[in-house]
């Protein structure tokens, strides 16, 4: 049976796989030799699109991509290679047949023609059309042929987009492409479109190569994207919006590699983070100009996303399409702007710092205090709006952001989308600020680019006044910090599509992008950490904002405890709070003082109007006024103190619904159910047990009433016994059987010895030294041996006597001395619990039992021992009592019930001084 829902989805391979392997479903027969010229994307898409239609599969039980039989096509042949003979032109795997128009096609699509030695053919492929038309731009470039240029560029853009368009397919009602399927006719790279992405980068070098002759060029290049976007957006499926967007940043790439060259031209060998330096003309006039042609280009391409996201009737999932897109032109700025601060390349990290504070403004998001839409960035929808939502249904989403609210959720799918880009937005300015923190505390210079370009994010300076209209503050307070904070590190954390996730993946792409010679202080993170394990940058970024208590009229509108329903999310929150909170009151408040002087502000001295009467008063008015200016490490001891009683705040309102929540949720009864099953396994099973139950002629449950014993452990997490649990400490399968079953043997033990006594056969022995100790037991011994029985010797533990221990280790260790006649050897397979070894033949067993001396009995005189069975079915009961003091632990109890039955044999009991200083004489050496 599937699991209902899931299927395999097929897949569709366009060059050589599997070693030949399948069902061969169409072939061709070549007299002679011929070459594969071109293959027909519009014949051969419709094949692809009834056969993924016929040969989607349930996936079966325990079924997983690594033992699957998933259907698979594959086309096999090789663009500009020769065949002959048969040549198979489609195989199967796992599939079913292609219908006779489909073979048809197949043939149709596979075009073959006769070799050419001057290499060229009749019929052009699509690699040979893209490789034409993008030699003719780079010619129109190299010959400076404006006209040349521009003609053949739109040509190539215009036919990358027809590729798009051709191939446009549905199924099953899917909006997809075929430039999307993995594989392509030539080389081994992803998929299609990013392979035709991936021409554009050769005509951007060498508009850069140009630029010292003509900008045009590079001007063009700036503004590729967008005639590809625009043209993309018109497609249903959206195909190759993020390999466009990925290809244009690495025009900016390109430029900055020019930059780097001309500065080193220039005299300028080291130009990093703290040495940052601007070109000298002429080359900074050219540099300037081409850094704003692509910066209009850019910001142009993403106001046309703006126009397809405005569109009345576009639904969520479209929406979902387009965030991919939006994320990727933002982390391209951002990239832009960490590998300009990483070169030194101050003019560049200055504009695309400002490209950066104006990118949410371009959303041109209307959001105001007085509307409902207002909270989906401030307050509780604040915190769950990010880009996870998209993975879900739009009803999904409804219901989730109408938790909490009095209000009829009225909000559109463009508004909350511009939402989520908001706060994303915020979200990764605050994360490039942790970079900028953390580059600025190790820099060598006290005033390194990375705090130039923090300070200009958090003060929202704009080198063009003109240009504040768009522009909005990252982050102006700290409670949207708070709801950042929440938002990022907890809400999504365990979600699909966790958006923690998303800014973990952004996190190391930053860090990848640096060099020890760029700047010191690496992060060094690994892929996949999550973030909020570098706490120290995102604590600092809180001390840098302005007053502590502003904004926190914004956590009103938060009701943590719909925060908390997700058990895991909550206890997660309070630990990391704990973190956080550790970690401030290790901040090192001196040199943060000294690195991030210039961020605070003075206060304004208040007017002080005092009654001066005497010099005294006047002297006493002074200083007041002194004091009204904080130096700047008083200035961030006291946010230090603030933010710090802001995370225990915060802390404690967890701590405070989480005790009030497990105050009320009941003990689960499968739980204890359970826990018994599993203190059952071991020490009430003859087979499995340790001595002494293993020992016994016999082992038998019973539901008689017995003698009772409880083990209760008083330091329980009560939220590992509740549904849902609220404590996570792993107990393993055998933790509590490994608890109580030391506990069962040392009673039965006592047990064994209470009974003895009550026999004829019992007799007690004081001896004072360890060679009587020996005398004695090797005596006893053998005349339990001379009655045809087992002798067994049962020792309090280890270290009772204290010669036991150290005639253990005499069997390595010469130096030790033994009594006389004393022979301690581990016989072979007498390896079971307790056992220690062998004394003069005789097996020795740990009794963990104090019982004041050693028992020597025989095997045979342990007959039967018997458990109760209580309802539950097991040998054991469990029970949990809660604590009016602690409502997080309480006491758990095992209890059980047992009898042991002896053979009424010869039992010895020897007792010994309590230390060995008491012995009356020392033992020679053997």
């Amino acid at each position: 049976m599937s699991e209902e829902g899931e299927y395999w989805e097929p897949q569709v391979f366009l060059y050589p796989m599997f070693d030949g392997k399948g069902e061969i479903l169409v072939a061709v027969n070549l007299p002679t030799r011929k070459q594969l010229i071109d293959v027909d994307l519009s014949f051969l898409k419709q094949v692809i699109r009834h056969w993924i239609k016929n040969n989607r599969r349930p996936k079966r039980k325990n079924e997983n991509q690594y033992n699957s039989r998933v259907p698979t096509l594959v086309f096999p042949l090789v663009p500009n290679q020769s065949y002959e003979g048969k040549a198979v032109l489609c195989r199967a795997l796992n599939g079913g047949k292609l219908s006779l128009i489909d073979k048809w096609l197949v043939k149709k699509a596979f075009i073959f023609g006769d070799t050419k030695k001057k290499g060229k053919t009749d019929i052009l492929s699509i690699e040979n059309s893209l490789s034409i038309l993008n030699e003719a731009v780079i010619k129109g470039i190299r010959e400076l042929n404006t006209a040349q240029f521009e003609s053949a560029f739109s040509e190539y853009k215009d036919f990358h987009l027809l590729l798009l368009e051709l191939g446009e397919i549905e199924i099953d009602g899917q909006k997809l492409n075929y430039a999307s399927i993995e594989g392509k006719f030539w080389g081994w790279s992803g998929k299609l479109h990013t392979d035709w992405a991936r021409n554009y980068r050769n005509i951007y070098e060498e508009s850069i190569a140009a630029l010292d002759k003509q900008n045009s060029f590079f001007r063009s290049c700036c503004y590729a994207a967008l005639h590809l976007v625009g043209g993309i957006l018109r497609l249903a499926s959206m195909t190759g919006l993020d390999s466009i967007l990925q290809m244009q940043g690495v025009l900016w790439f390109e430029l900055n590699d020019w930059w780097q060259a001309k500065v080193e031209q220039q005299g300028n060998k080291e130009h990093n983070n703290d040495t940052p330096v601007i070109l000298l003309p002429p080359d900074a006039k050219i540099y300037n100009e081409a850094v704003k042609f692509f910066i209009e280009g850019w910001e142009s391409t993403q106001r046309t996303l703006i126009s397809s996201t405005d569109e009345p009737n576009i639904s969520w999932q479209q929406l979902g399409q387009l965030f991919s897109a939006y994320d990727i032109h933002l982390k391209q700025v951002l990239f832009i702007i960490v590998r300009s601060i990483l070169t030194g390349n101050r003019y560049a990290a200055r504009l695309l710092t400002e490209v950066l504070m104006r990118w949410e403004g371009n959303v041109s998001l209307s959001l105001h205090d007085d509307g409902n839409d207002y909270l989906l960035v401030s307050g509780h929808k604040a915190i769950k709006t990010g880009a996870n939502l998209l993975t879900v249904t739009w009803e999904q989403v409804k219901s989730t952001l109408q938790i909490g609210s009095k209000f009829p959720f009225t909000e559109s799918e463009a508004t909350v989308f511009k939402a989520i880009l908001k706060n994303y937005w915020q979200d990764v300015n605050i994360l490039l600020s942790c970079f900028l923190i953390n580059w600025s505390l190790t820099s060598t210079s006290p005033n390194p680019l990375s705090k130039e370009i923090l300070h200009k994010l958090l003060k929202g300076i704009l080198d063009d006044k003109a240009s504040n209209h768009g522009k909005t503050i990252f982050i102006s307070n700290i409670g949207e910090y708070i709801i950042s904070f929440l938002r990022q590190h907890i809400v999504h954390r365990w979600n699909k599509g966790a958006y923690s996730a998303l800014l973990s993946e952004l996190y190391n792409n930053i860090d990848n992008l640096t060099k020890p010679e760029w700047v010191s202080g690496r992060i060094y993170s690994s892929w996949g950490e999550p973030i909020e394990n570098q706490r120290l940058p995102h604590i600092i970024l809180a001390l840098l904002l302005p007053d502590a208590n502003a904004g926190l009229s914004q956590m009103t509108k938060v009701n943590i405890s719909l925060l908390l329903e997700d058990e895991n999310i909550a206890e997660h929150l309070q630990n990391e709070l704990g973190k956080f909170i550790e970690e401030t009151k290790k901040l090192n408040i001196e040199k943060i003082a000294v690195t991030f002087a210039d961020f605070v502000v003075p206060q304004t001295p208040q007017k002080i109007v005092p009654d001066i009467t005497s010099s005294e008063a006047a002297v006493d008015h002074v200083k007041q006024a002194q004091q009204m200016h904080e130096s700047p490490t008083e200035h961030f001891r006291k946010k230090a103190q603030g933010i710090e009683k802001l995370f225990s705040d915060l802390r404690q309102s967890v701590l405070d619904y989480r005790a009030t929540r497990i105050k009320k949720l009941p003990i689960s009864k499968e739980k204890l159910y359970k826990i018994a099953e599993e203190a059952s396994a071991e020490a009430f099973d003859k087979s499995k047990a340790k001595f002494p139950v293993s020992l016994f002629e016999m082992v038998e449950l019973t539901t008689e009433k017995l003698n009772e014993r409880k083990l209760i452990n008083n330091n329980f997490p009560k939220g590992a016994l509740i549904e849902p649990e609220m404590d996570h400490t792993h107990f393993g399968e055998d933790w509590h059987s490994g608890t109580i079953s030391p506990y069962v043997y040392g009673y039965l033990v006592f047990d064994i010895f209470e009974a003895s006594k009550l026999g004829k056969a019992f007799k007690n022995i004081h001896i004072t030294t360890p060679q009587e100790y020996v005398d004695l037991i090797t005596n006893t011994a053998n005349e339990i041996r001379g009655q045809g029985l087992t002798p067994i010797i049962v020792v309090e533990n280890f270290q009772l006597p204290q010669w036991i221990r150290e005639w253990s280790y005499a069997r390595w260790d010469n130096t030790i001395k033994i009594p006389n006649d004393l022979n301690i050897e581990e016989k072979e397979n007498r390896q079971q619990g307790d056992y220690l070894f062998h004394l003069n033949g005789t097996p020795v067993y740990e009794g963990r039992a104090l019982l004041g001396g050693t028992l020597v009995t025989s095997q045979e005189n342990l007959k039967k021992v018997r458990f109760h069975q209580f309802d539950n079915g097991y040998p054991v009961q469990i029970s949990f009592e809660e604590s009016d003091a602690d409502p997080w632990h309480g006491a758990i109890i095992y209890t059980w019930e047992r009898e042991v039955v002896l053979g009424n044999m010869a039992t010895y009991f020897i007792t010994y001084p309590e230390s060995q200083d008491e012995a009356k004489q020392p033992y020679s050496a053997s």
